[in-house]
């Protein structure tokens, strides 16, 4: 619009500097002979004179009877007018001529001026707004009639004084003309000034570019983009635009759409041609089109368990980065989703929920200029809770007042859980020595009191609070101790030593006791024979070892077991005698 305001005060300038007549020649009314015939301009007075002889003394004619419209008089008839005499005759004989015929002297009155046109051609034309514009090539012809005189001289003024026209005029510099002309025909009549007024367009448009859409740096582009383009002429105005990419066809547009393209170096050429055919040498825009997206790449740092069912187990302490890279135009921002919520701006890292469970990351990219990457997905399974371990301690064992008591012999193991990303492995250390991982039972030496201090670790670094699990060894068996209902009456040596000799109807009374857990069991046997559970009474009847009369010498076993398994063993030797 600017452009076009800028023009029509360009073109007023103009008129108002060319918008006078230039001062006419002055032109003279005369009389004019030719090929015998005379012409008069027929506002001019004619005085009738006569002599007697060819070069002698001329009288005037007057006229009596009609003194008001003579000396002078005026021809009233355009064209051809007649002064004529009664009769003629004859120059020889000097007698009327027979048949009779008037005298004729011919006379033409010429009152019209002459008729002028003008033609312009060899240029394109085009009208706007009442102002007519010309391209190159224009020539300005006259041509003049006159039907009676005839043409003596055809003028014209262009942007300047009257000058005689002969040859067709052809303009060469751009601005506003302003043509005068006229024609005066051979007694003077001149032509009224006729005026046409023109622009001389001897310029081309320009075009200008402009880009809808997401561009960087000037010449990278989106396939999401449109360049526009806008013809401007100052004078005729900007008929169409022509624009192509490449080596592609030549085509009337005012926009291209790069949708088509691929990605890559492109050029794109454009020019325009105006009302009359002025056409703008081709402008070039060399550009990228940019349309592949970026190509984005999601990591896990710290703690990180990928499980056979391609769910990363993570933890509060993992850190889930986002980089993306593009192939041209470069990155403007990165974007994610966690569980369906607001699409955020990627800034340093991604913040999930901390309670424990399944969390899906939507994350894409998008460059600058508009290229949006697809929505890819990570499943990740933040994991918040420790691991749950147990001690087991297998047989034997035995509680007592609420104290633990186990053997050497007894194995040791753990058990522990994870409801998220499972169990990587359990430490443990006795009585305050190293830690140790565990792989498989173990046991534990030395009597007394022990302790064992444990915990689990997930496998994404979870992990347990410490416990400690105390208990007491005991591997020492019971005391064996033993007494008769009746002494000893004697000794007796023999070749396996001295040996007390007890009455048959005797009674061995057997005890045992155990310093921490207490004795569960009592067995005997005699000479090597099974063994036999001592009873409630907790007596061995003598006089069931020896029913013959003679006395006998017995070996009596005695095994205590406590409540751990713990075993000892007494052996006794003594005589019975006969019954």
């Amino acid at each position: 619009m600017i452009n076009k305001i800028a023009a029509l005060l360009l073109i007023l300038s103009c008129f108002d500097s060319f918008s006078q007549e230039p001062l006419k020649p002055i032109h003279k009314k005369v009389v004019y002979e030719n090929d015998g015939d005379i012409y008069i301009q027929k506002q001019m007075p004619l005085y009738l004179k006569f002599s007697v002889e060819p070069d002698g003394q001329n009288y005037n004619f007057h006229s009596k009877g009609t003194p008001d419209f003579a000396d002078p008089m005026y021809l009233d008839t355009e064209g051809i007018n007649f002064i004529r005499s009664k009769w003629a005759v004859n120059k020889d004989t000097k007698k009327k001529k027979n048949p009779e015929e008037e005298i004729l002297y011919e006379i033409y009155a010429d009152g019209v001026p002459p008729t002028s046109k003008i033609k312009l051609s060899g240029a394109s034309h085009f009208e706007r707004q009442g102002i007519d514009y010309y391209g190159k090539g224009l020539k300005i012809s006259l041509s003049s009639m006159d039907w009676i005189s005839g043409v003596q001289k055809t003028y014209f003024a262009m942007n300047g004084g009257y000058q005689n026209y002969n040859v067709s005029i052809s303009p060469d510099i751009e601005k506003t003309y302003d043509v005068y002309y006229y024609s005066v025909d051979n007694v003077g009549n001149v032509e009224n000034t006729q005026m046409i007024s023109f622009v001389s367009d001897l310029s081309p448009p320009s075009t200008a570019k402009y880009f809808e859409g997401r561009v960087y740096e000037k010449n990278i582009l989106s396939p999401n983009s449109r360049i526009l383009f806008t013809g401007v002429d100052g004078l005729s105005g900007s008929k169409e635009t022509h624009a192509y990419f490449d080596e592609g066809t030549d085509r009337i547009t005012e926009s291209l759409s790069f949708k088509d393209l691929q990605d890559g170096e492109h050029t794109v050429h454009y020019y325009s041609i105006d009302n009359v055919g002025n056409e703008e040498i081709k402008k070039t825009f060399d550009f990228y089109l940019d349309n592949i997206s970026p190509k984005t790449e999601i990591m896990i740092s710290g703690d990180r368990h990928k499980a056979s069912s391609n769910v990363n187990y993570i933890s509060p302490r993992s850190t889930i980065t986002l980089t993306s890279q593009d192939n041209k135009a470069g990155v403007e921002a990165i974007y994610y989703q966690v569980n369906g919520g607001r699409v955020s701006r990627y800034g340093e890292n991604i913040i999930l929920p901390a309670s424990s469970g399944l969390d899906t990351i939507v994350y894409n990219a998008e460059d600058r200029v508009g290229n949006m990457s697809e929505d890819e997905y990570l499943f990740v399974h933040m994991d918040n809770d420790p691991p749950l371990t147990n001690i087991v301690f297998g047989e034997p064992q035995f509680y007592k007042s609420q104290v633990l008591y186990i053997r050497s012999a007894t194995r040791i193991k753990f058990e522990a859980v994870d409801n998220h990303s499972n169990v990587n492995k359990t430490l443990f250390a006795i009585d305050e020595g190293q830690n140790n991982i565990f792989e498989q039972e173990f046991t534990v030496n030395g009597e007394g009191i022990h302790s064992i201090s444990y915990f689990s670790i997930d496998n994404v670094n979870n992990e347990e609070r410490l416990k400690i699990e105390r208990f007491e060894i005991d591997n020492s068996p019971p005391s064996i101790n033993y007494s008769f209902s009746v002494q000893s009456a004697s000794r007796v040596d023999d070749d396996n030593g001295r040996f007390d000799v007890y009455p048959n109807y005797s009674v061995m009374f057997v005890s045992a006791t155990d310093r921490d857990v207490g004795t569960e069991n009592l067995y005997y046997s005699v000479d090597n024979g099974s063994l036999m559970q001592l009873d409630s009474r907790l007596s061995i009847d003598l006089s069931a070892l020896n029913r013959s009369d003679k006395m006998r010498l017995v070996r009596i076993k005695i095994i205590a077991e406590d409540k751990l398994g713990n075993k000892s063993e007494r052996e006794v030797q003594l005589y019975i005698d006969g019954i």
